[in-house]
């Protein structure tokens, strides 16, 4: 027993009445979403119909100020965490390769050894 032919005309044609008539209950139901939606949050659950063009969105971007730079000093003093050492821009050290420590990471070794 074979599927639906989907490339023929009549089911193509058939999908879409389907899709046509069942279309009042899909608003419906977009619409009873919404309205909880609004009901639960106070805020719109689909965006608008208005779009933003790339101009409207650039021009914006220039009148918004830039974020503030924060390094990692500033945050760890906003917790109370005080550094003794400036900052060095020095790379970290990879951390030692010691014993696997799972069954996997055993297994691998044991065939890198292996081969």
């Amino acid at each position: 027993m074979t599927g639906p032919d989907v490339e023929s005309d009549e089911y193509r044609a058939g999908y879409l009445a389907g899709r046509a008539d069942r279309q009042g209950e899909v608003d419906w139901a977009e619409n009873e979403a919404d309205r909880y939606y609004r009901l639960a949050y106070g805020d719109e659950r689909r965006l608008p119909t208005y779009a933003v063009t790339r101009a409207e969105l650039e021009q914006r971007r220039a009148l918004s100020e830039p974020p503030v730079e924060v390094t990692r000093r500033d945050a760890l003093a906003s917790w109370g965490i005080e550094t003794e050492a400036p900052e060095q821009d020095t790379p970290n050290a990879s951390p030692s390769t010691g014993r696997p420590t799972n069954r996997t990471s055993r297994s691998l070794n044991e065939y890198v050894k292996a081969a």
